[in-house]
């Protein structure tokens, strides 16, 4: 070798360096941006996916105000562990229903936000409304979905491309200073498989091997970087094929339409639900709106041409027609997407079956109905016989008696559909639950809890009838030594809490026992449920003195009320709390104070929000013995 030679050898080392490295940046780069890419659509695609089927199944639970129902179904998220936070909204925008369960409320937006899903920081957030066809919106879900997967992706396919450069450039710039001739076409031949596999995106494609030398070294970090990516791609498929279990199991299909092409595509989850195999749906819009009930045909078209015009989410139910004439009813949802660029509209959405629950409500609706005309009917009857009464004072006597048989048969006829009703859903969920959905046998133990409680209701108001119809047996009551018993009964039924309850001693009244036990049960039990959220919960049933009359109090630190609805305390089925924080039926306070005023008394209350409530009430004739109140 001359002096000659040395720049031609030296341009030439620095031209295949140049060259590997603008060739290697280039696929990595690419590799990195489209692994990236499409990873951030996938993860969109099926948080998006997984939204829309929990915001689906959450309509129920959100209608009737069922908790418990939505906290399992958040519960589900489980089988997501990028799942990081998610949250039911109500109508109102407050928090209904978190996972997991532990969530501080810190954790949450006060508000869910703009409907849609998006990256932020460090973060996917997806924002779904729970509709239901005929109501306003009930709800929004809320979902976070942590970017480890995405960060993991980003710096693994980033560390493999720097280290495939490094090597590469390495080996080349060794093996160009002695081997030129020998690595030209073995570089080509890398960039080559490189080329095809980015245009391609066939990650099973490797670099034949090149012996054991620093391009051999390269070769094999390259096909490395190759079968890495091959294997993220699996595990991208096998999330899909997840994604696909859960909505066979789900009975969800999926299905998209494109307003340009007027062409629609179901997925095989979407044929059964149309009485069809998979295979006999042509992509024909037309085909499809062949399927619809004619009843209800124009409806969809004008509905799902809507979506499309105003790009609000689409929510809707209609029945369709299978070929052997089976009438089912399908209810659907989805939403518009437009791809960048492009005037193309697609509304892409799912949508299962709901024929069941169509038909409880249309059945449960008629017996509601026939409730209705039955209680209005002795409604009727009851105001009249009061009117007629009232006109008739000799005879009241007789019409007391006349009253309690009246409501043993209200009683008795207001049960007997109530048990048709809690009897015949019975035998659905026993011999027929298993044909039933998750939803369907759901609701049908709704209709069974609503009859029992229905029951209940009953039972108070022949209860409150009596109670304050019968001979008053006045004599000295010692109601300290009644609401120790009293207290200590409700301590047995919930021994775990530890309630702090202060009796004043040598509390007396003259009134009748049976009544002021049944006026303390109440007001002592109202205070031991509305503490049951406190940590420290306390109780006080004491007296004082006011205008030279004794005044008792029952007080407490539990959840209060609002003063402005005050005036609603004492009525029948006037409850300021819902079901789901507390039970009840809304007709023991109506009774405390009719007990009260049979004693010739009154009974006033006060109190604030989480601030805890006091209840005061008098009773003519009080025993004043006992300490004096301070």
């Amino acid at each position: 070798m001359t002096l000659r030679d040395w720049p031609i050898r030296r341009k030439l080392t620095a031209i295949l360096l140049l060259v590997s490295a603008l060739v290697l940046l280039l696929t990595s780069a690419a590799f990195v941006t489209y692994e990236v890419v499409t990873f951030r659509q996938a993860t969109l695609k099926n948080l998006a996916t997984l939204g829309r089927l929990i915001a689906a199944n959450s309509t129920a639970s959100l209608a009737f105000a069922n908790q418990a129902d939505a906290q399992e179904i958040l519960g589900a998220l489980k089988a997501e562990p990028h799942i990081i936070a998610a949250a039911l909204y109500d109508q109102k925008g407050h928090v209904f229903a978190r996972y997991p369960t532990n969530l501080p409320e810190s954790d949450l937006p006060l508000e869910p936000g703009a409907v849609g899903y998006r990256f932020e920081q460090t973060a996917v957030i997806g924002v779904e409304p729970v509709l239901e066809l005929g109501s306003p919106r009930l709800g929004t879900l809320y979902v976070k979905s942590d970017l480890t997967e995405v960060s993991r992706t980003l710096r693994l396919s980033a560390a493999i491309a720097a280290g495939v450069m490094a090597i590469s450039l390495l080996a080349a710039y060794f093996l160009s200073r002695a081997l030129q001739g020998q690595i030209s076409e073995p570089v080509l031949t890398l960039a080559n498989v490189a080329k095809a596999v980015s245009a391609h995106q066939d990650y099973a494609v490797r670099a034949p091997a090149l012996g054991s030398d620093e391009l051999g070294t390269l070769t094999d970090a390259f096909n490395h970087m190759l079968s890495r990516i091959q294997e993220q791609a699996g595990a991208l498929r096998e999330s899909k094929e997840r994604m696909d279990l859960a909505l066979r199991a789900s009975g969800v299909g999926t299905w998209s339409w494109n307003a340009g092409t007027n062409a629609i595509i179901w997925d095989d989850f979407v044929h059964p639900l149309f009485g069809l195999a998979p295979g006999m749906f042509s992509e024909r819009y037309d085909d499809f709106l062949v399927l619809v009930h004619p009843g209800d045909r124009e409806r969809v078209r004008k509905e799902m041409g809507e979506a499309v015009v105003s790009g609000a989410p689409y929510r809707t139910e209609y029945r369709v027609v299978w070929r052997d004439g089976t009438e089912r009813v399908l209810a659907a949802g989805g939403r518009l997407h437009r791809d960048a660029g492009t005037p193309t509209a697609q509304l892409t959405g799912v949508c299962w079956d709901v024929t069941e629950r169509y038909r409880l409500r249309e059945e449960l609706q008629r017996y509601a109905t026939e409730l209705e005309q039955r209680v209005a009917e002795r409604t009727r009857e009851l105001e009249a016989r009061a009117e007629e009464l009232r006109r008739n004072s000799t005879a009241l006597v007789a019409a007391n008696e006349e009253l309690d048989a009246f409501a043993y048969s209200v009683s008795h006829d207001l049960r007997a559909p109530l048990r048709s009703i809690d009897g015949f859903s019975q035998v659905l969920l026993e011999d027929y639950g298993t044909q039933l959905d998750e939803p369907g046998r759901d609701a049908l133990r709704r209709v069974r809890a609503a009859t029992q409680r229905m029951g209940m209701l009953i039972d108070d108001l022949l209860k409150l009838s009596r109670l304050t119809r019968g001979e008053l047996r006045a004599e000295v009551v010692d109601l300290s030594a009644m609401a120790q018993s009293i207290t200590a009964e409700l301590q047995k039924t919930a021994a775990e809490r530890r309630v702090e309850v202060t009796i004043r001693p040598g509390l007396e009244a003259h009134g009748d026992p049976r009544l002021l036990q049944v006026a303390l049960e109440n007001l002592l039990g109202n205070s031991w449920k509305y503490t049951a959220k406190q940590p420290r919960a306390r109780i006080e049933f004491t007296a004082t003195e006011e205008n030279g009359s004794r005044v008792f109090l029952v007080r407490d630190n539990g959840a209060g009320f609002d003063m402005k609805y005050v005036n609603k305390l004492f009525g029948v089925f006037q409850r300021l709390h819902s079901g789901a924080e507390f039970d009840g039926t809304g007709v023991g306070l109506a009774t405390v104070q009719r007990i009260i005023t049979r004693h010739g008394g009154r009974i006033w209350a006060e109190g604030a929000v989480n601030k805890g409530a006091t209840f005061y009430f008098t009773l003519a004739g009080h025993a004043a013995a006992g300490p004096e109140a301070s």
